[in-house]
């Protein structure tokens, strides 16, 4: 692998430099302080090189000093690293986080300086730590079970925890509450201030907004998480920030950027600040895979013609992408013997003043790397999915992680090709058969004492720490997945295990709640789907016993689902909202909407379905007028029909006829027309032809 290094003060974008880096151990990743650089190996050893000269000189390029293993870190594996402006952090293989630098404002995560790479301690708890990012004086660390940890400066509101004139400085690590649930899938740091991102793609900021960098269309700091509302749509899946400004790059590879643009670093055209995330417009049609910022510029990578752009301080100020020509080529291309010593952009790094540009030869078919993909799962929180092998469901430790926490319930079992992305209350993202399929694999594989610990785990730990004001819809999963646990079957678990849990959904706050009831919706649109079917191609099968299972659910059919089915879904279909029916106030009774967007055909499954509850013994309440079942056997109805169902109309009517008076016609005042309100207009219907021109003054044609 070779390298290529750039720094802010090489002047024009038409020539990159070739860096020492040649014959040593490929590199995985790269972090850069104020003035140092910390390289990462793939056998996971730190080197690290300090940079001399006047980095700000426009006449003098900085060196880097020859590399070195890291003190301290020579015999551990290390899997990522991170730097701030004059403190580092690294990761080992076994989740552990290290520290070492100024610790002016906490930092560390210590009490004092540190030279040499000292571990981080979260007090009371051993966690395992699989991501960490650095902010210039604050640190960030996402463990496994979807916690994220923070410490160092809060001047503004950087440690997504308090209001800065509570708490300035934290010299050890504390988790973050507001964001319990959420299920993680990418933390990363500015100058003052941070992001998350979830496994669906929503998008979360803090800390400072002085220049719009937040996203969040105001120049207010944010002490706690806040969404980026305006993103949810758009598939984020990485995020890079630099000092003062963020880059979002989203699953089809477009590029949103916002704050500070003072040195066209946005790629937007121009040197304003944007308050909110809008598109680079020049790469709209060039699909990114890799994004990376310096203090005051921005590199992005499009693979599909091996190109590198850069826009903001780049010697010159470059207000749109502008091509950086390098050695590289176009992985596109065929490798053959002209290609023997061409090489393609493997992966790019920015930060500070500095960027470096590693390259694979073509021949070796080594593909860039895409930051939309994260490569290394052991970066990402545990969750389950259906193509685990069940090897994962022996291992003790990771499937209690699993069943202990919010955050890795709600992101397993997550639909495929991006489906669960834009997660909403209309699409939870949640694959249900995958869900039940492991579900059963845990019931099937999994030894009786794990099990025994997981109910414990279940019902002491996880139901009880359900929030009442869930922090995102996604943390909303949990109510779908957790019910295809199996001992929901079991009726004697009614009081340890289905009461909590109902407690639980009810102690949702009314938003939350009606989002989770909202999952049942569709239970109307399906059932008469299915009716359709059976009525068109094997109408027969309708006199077949019917049996009922809900999608996620395990419970067997003896009769109390099918009760529960017909009850949910006359419930449904009698509301006034849905608009088949509407309620009449005198009587309470049920009859047709006056108008409805629902078709004869559906009135006609409707039917069906009540004759298949009847049929299947199945007792049902129908709250409709005699009247009704008169039409359905041909039979007339008479005055006395419309009394029951509208007993002040009859009334009146039965006045009429009853009235012996000449002065009919001056009395009533009455024409053969009919006003209703049809979605708030009132609408006059003719009863004969020219109704409206008809006085009813024969009270036998009446």
């Amino acid at each position: 692998m070779n390298c290529a290094i750039k720094d802010e003060i090489f002047d024009g974008m038409t020539h990159v430099p070739d860096a020492p880096w040649k014959g040593v151990e490929q590199l995985r990743d790269i972090a850069f302080g104020d003035r140092y650089t910390l390289f990462l190996t793939a056998k996971g050893k730190v080197y690290e090189c300090e940079t001399h000269g006047q980095v700000h000189n426009t006449r003098k390029r900085s060196r880097l000093s020859p590399f070195r293993l890291v003190a301290g870190l020579q015999d551990i594996e290390v899997s990522a690293i991170a730097c701030g402006s004059s403190h580092s952090l690294v990761l080992t293989k076994s989740g552990v986080v290290m520290s070492w630098g100024v610790n002016d404002c906490g930092q560390l995560g210590q009490t004092t300086n540190s030279r040499v790479p000292t571990m981080v301690k979260v007090p009371d708890k051993k966690p395992l730590f699989v991501q960490i990012a650095c902010g210039n004086e604050h640190s960030l660390a996402l463990t496994n079970d979807g916690t994220i940890y923070s410490w160092g400066s809060n001047r503004y509101g950087q440690l997504g925890m308090s209001e800065p004139e509570n708490m300035s400085n934290c010299h050890f690590p504390m988790h973050l509450t507001s964001i319990h649930g959420i299920p993680i899938a990418t933390i990363a740091c500015g100058g003052n201030h941070c992001f998350l991102i979830s496994k669906s793609s929503a998008v979360y900021g803090w800390g400072r907004n002085n220049r719009g960098q937040l996203g969040l269309n105001d120049l207010s700091d944010r002490p706690y998480p806040t969404e980026l509302t305006t993103l949810r749509p758009c598939g984020v899946r990485y995020v890079a920030c630099g000092d003062e400004f963020s880059v979002f790059l989203t699953h089809k590879g477009a590029l949103f950027t916002c704050g500070d643009g003072t040195h066209g670093q946005l790629g937007h055209g121009n040197l304003s600040n944007a308050l909110a995330p809008f598109k680079v417009m020049k790469l709209r049609d060039k699909p990114v895979t890799q994004v990376a910022c310096a203090k005051h510029y921005t590199l992005a990578f499009v693979p599909s013609i091996g190109q590198l752009y850069g826009f903001g301080q780049l010697g010159k100020i470059y207000t749109l992408p502008g091509k950086i020509n390098g050695p590289w080529i176009s992985p596109t291309l065929t490798a053959n013997s002209a290609f023997n010593d061409a090489v393609i952009v493997n992966q790019i790094f920015s930060g500070g003043l500095k960027s470096v540009v590693t390259t694979t030869l073509l021949v070796d078919n080594v593909p860039p790397f895409d930051m939309r993909h994260p490569l290394n799962q052991e970066s990402q929180i545990f969750t389950l999915s259906e193509q685990m092998d069940n090897s994962v469901l022996v291992d003790e430790e990771p499937v209690f992680v699993w069943c202990m926490h919010c955050s890795c319930l709600n992101g397993s079992f997550l639909l495929a090709n991006d489906q669960h992305l834009n997660c909403s209350i209309e699409n939870f993202g949640v694959d249900i058969r995958a869900a039940q399929k492991a579900f059963r694999n845990i019931r099937d594989v999994v030894s009786p004492l794990h099990k025994e610990m997981i109910w414990i785990v279940f019902t002491l730990q996880l139901i009880p720490s359900l929030k009442c004001t869930p922090a995102d819809v996604e943390s909303l999963r949990v109510y779908l997945i957790l019910p295809l646990y199996h001992e929901f079957a079991n009726s004697k678990l009614y009081s340890r295990l289905h009461a909590p849990f109902a407690q639980a959904i009810f102690r949702l706050s009314d938003e939350h709640r009606n989002i989770v009831m909202k999952c049942r919706e569709h239970i109307v649109k399906d059932s008469l789907n299915e009716l359709q079917k059976l009525s068109n191609v094997r109408p027969e099968d309708l006199k077949k016993p019917l049996i009922i299972k809900f999608i996620g659910e395990d419970a067997e059919d003896v009769g109390g689902v099918r009760q529960e089915f017909f009850n949910l879904l006359l419930k449904k279909i009698f509301d006034p909202d849905y608009g088949m029916f509407k309620v009449l106030e005198e009587s309470r009774l049920l009859w047709f909407a006056d108008s409805t967007f629902e078709n004869k055909n559906q009135f006609y499954l409707l039917g069906l379905a009540f004759g298949l509850a009847v049929y299947n013994l199945t007792v049902i309440n129908l709250p409709l007028p005699l009247a009704l079942y008169k039409k359905l056997l041909g039979k007339k109805v008479d005055l006395s029909d419309l009394h029951e169902l509208l007993p002040s109309e009859a009334k009146s009517l039965k006045a009429i006829l009853d009235y012996t008076g000449d002065d009919f016609k001056e009395t009533f005042d009455l024409t053969f027309e009919l006003s209703k309100d049809v979605f708030g207009q009132s609408i006059t219907k003719p009863l004969i032809p020219n109704g409206h021109e008809i006085a009813k003054c024969n009270v036998q044609h009446f």
